[in-house]
């Protein structure tokens, strides 16, 4: 036999906290006018052990606190039901039965009472200008078996990556839901109910053959692969993506190893709309002070952006939305924007759609100073890099329905042959296309961001909503990061050359005036003729000269399917022009000097980057 204590707990913390003297208070939301009774499980085998009725003294509006003992919790789990349906509590900090990924009997655990030795951690503390973003999702980063990891998919897997990530010169991670979720999408099952053909015919017969082949097609896709999803566990590290069988641990122990190698952790959060702030309230609280995450980029509707920038638990911590409007600047220092507009104007940029260069050269200097902005031209929605220049269109008939899912609006180019494609000019333009494109995102004012593998020429195949892919369509193949190294060496160039340069990642928008007191704005336009732009709608080709103390920095941008000429803005007295980048053959090893100081021609939809150094 089992004897429980149990008494009125506190209702102002949600969830299971264990108290000083062993007891534990526990605090769950439930509908209004309905009871509430708690099942305790053994912690190995899921058998329920104990049901208790909580009694109505126990309850406080919607609220039902009490506080209970005399067990040994670090045994046992628990769940919940309220009359009509058994569910887990929200606010669990950890979960059992949910430790292999597509297989879930979620349980609520214990909040045992563990310390965890940070040591002498550090955080990072990058300024918003300084950050260069890659985008994760820790399965997938992992899984495949050319990850050569001890732990595929995991947080392990992640740590075991760092001096790559270190190398390639990443300074933050974004994690996609990385909080336990729930992957596995039910399927309906097919029948003939409803219909009006006889059971017994050879049309019902026929039919129900064609919706068993329907049904075992669905039933491969089983997996929300993403984890957006409503069914979702906000305050405990994903079960499935633990290497040791201890999500707790293992996901401090990423974020202690990443912080002592100058990377910080972002977490991404959806949170549906009918989600209570207090919850988000409480779950950012939760991660930065027990996990010490750097920041969180929040998705969702109904988001109380207000409630989340005045908290000064959350001052140091950086916080990505889709909007910010209405707050008053002071709120602003440590958020940034993220969107989608700079995303699509680059894509039809590239690709060389008509009256798109003053949407182009705005998403190119747009740096507000109240807050940040981060610029992208993929997301794990739509095209990775590689695709982009490789599709004209979506293939995601894999997802099992019908290629109907998706966007049908990529503003994607696959420079004139559909898919994979092994005649040389073709290749080399998509690599010129790729590179060009990693060129708008590494030379932007804003904060650039990549997705883990498009440094390696990652492909999902022309899928471009790859959410129930839980296979090597999703997984990253790291023997790809030896056969495209160029790619990989061209996005390690460019993160150094941002870095190094401080032009690239001012504070604040860049000015059209002389305030570096050096003759020169801090930012003109150039075009056929110095000073002197073409912005009509036809125009493809722009020139901009960056300014700094000391420093001078032109790129010419040609999206035309010609060659153009660009006229340089004459240097002061004893510098002169020199070729450092051009996207048709990457990075310039040795010095390359211009014989005409005056002027450069630009091969087709090329990128080239000059700077100005001594001319003795």
């Amino acid at each position: 036999m089992y004897a429980l204590n149990l008494e009125r707990g506190n209702p102002i913390i949600m969830g299971v906290t264990c108290q000083a003297d062993g007891s534990y208070n526990i605090a769950v939301v439930v509908g209004m006018d309905k009871p509430l009774t708690m099942c305790i499980h053994n912690l190995s085998d899921a058998h329920r052990i104990l049901r208790v009725k909580i009694p109505e003294i126990c309850r406080t509006g919607n609220v039902w606190a009490f506080r209970v003992s005399g067990l040994d919790f670090s045994k046992c789990s628990y769940s919940f039901y309220d009359d009509s349906v058994v569910f887990c509590d929200p606010y669990s900090k950890a979960l059992s039965g949910c430790d292999k990924w597509g297989k879930r009997k979620p349980r609520s655990v214990f909040d045992v009472c563990k310390e965890y030795d940070w040591e002498d951690e550090h955080h990072p503390m990058i300024s918003l200008e300084d950050v260069i973003m890659y985008t994760i999702h820790v399965r997938g980063f992992t899984r495949h078996t050319s990850s050569n990891v001890k732990y595929p998919g995991t947080f392990e897997g992640i740590v075991e990556k760092i001096p790559y990530l270190k190398e390639l010169g990443i300074n933050q991670i974004e994690l996609m839901p990385a909080y336990d979720f729930n992957e596995v999408i039910a399927n309906p099952p097919y029948s003939l109910k409803g219909t009006h053909i006889p059971q017994d015919s050879k049309e019902a017969r026929e039919l129900a053959g064609a919706l068993r082949t329907e049904y075992t097609k669905r039933k491969k896709i089983s997996i929300n692969y993403w984890g957006y999803t409503k069914e979702a566990f906000y305050f405990a590290p994903k079960a499935a993506y633990s290497g040791i069988g201890d999500p707790v641990r293992s996901f401090k122990d990423m974020v202690k190893a990443l912080h002592e190698n100058g990377i910080e952790v972002v977490m991404q959060f959806y949170f549906p709309a009918d989600t209570l702030p207090q919850l988000i309230a409480h779950c950012l609280r939760h991660w930065v002070l027990e996990y010490h995450i750097d920041g969180a980029h929040i998705m969702g509707e109904k988001i109380p952006i207000s409630l989340i920038l005045s908290d000064p638990l959350l001052a140091d911590t950086k916080i990505y939305m889709r909007s910010l409007e209405g707050l008053p600047h002071e709120h602003r220092r440590n958020t940034a924007l993220i969107q989608d507009n700079f995303m699509y104007d680059m894509r039809k940029f590239l690709k060389s759609d008509e009256d798109m260069l003053r949407s182009f050269t705005y998403g190119q200097l747009n740096n507000p100073k109240e807050h940040g902005i981060i610029n992208f031209i993929t997301n794990y929605y739509g095209f990775t890099l590689n695709d982009l220049v490789s599709y004209d269109r979506k293939h995601n008939e894999e997802n099992g329905e019908d290629n109907r899912d998706g966007t049908d609006y990529n503003f994607s180019w696959n420079c004139g042959v559909e898919g994979v494609c092994r005649k040389k000019y073709i290749s080399h333009l998509r690599h010129r296309q790729i590179f060009n494109a990693l060129s708008f995102v590494f030379l932007a004012a804003g904060i650039p961001k990549i997705m883990a593998g498009d440094e390696f020429g990652n492909s999902q195949n022309g899928n471009n909503n790859a959410y129930c892919q839980d296979n090597p369509v999703t997984w990253l193949n790291w023997e790809q990061l030896d056969k495209k190294k160029e790619i990989y060496d061209f996005v390690k160039c460019m993160i150094a050359f941002r870095k190094a340069n401080v032009v690239f990642r001012q504070k604040g928008p860049k000015s059209m005036n002389d305030t570096n007191h050096v003759g020169y704005p801090e930012v003109s336009y150039h075009g056929e003729q110095a000073w002197m732009p073409h912005f009509e709608s036809y125009s493809r080709s722009i020139g901009l000269l960056y300014t700094g103390k000391g420093e001078f920095y032109y790129i010419a941008y040609n999206l035309y399917w010609i060659e153009e000429r660009f006229a340089l803005p004459k240097l002061p007295k004893g510098l002169k022009w020199q070729v450092i980048m051009d996207t048709s053959k990457g990075f310039v090893n040795e010095e390359e000097p211009l014989e005409d100081q005056e002027s450069i021609r630009v091969i087709s939809r090329c990128v080239m980057l000059l700077r100005a150094v001594d001319d003795p």
